[in-house]
């Protein structure tokens, strides 16, 4: 059985994948939506 601390670092683990998604979302969009406004 998982103790707390892997349950802990598993939630942490999810977390950074969300926020990864998230600045990673938020960097493309800032590079694709000028060059969509240019073209």
């Amino acid at each position: 059985m998982p103790t707390g601390s892997d349950n802990l670092l598993a939630n942490l683990m999810k977390n950074i994948e969300k926020i990864i998604l998230i600045i990673a979302k938020g960097v493309i969009a800032n590079f694709i939506y000028p060059l969509l406004s240019t073209n």
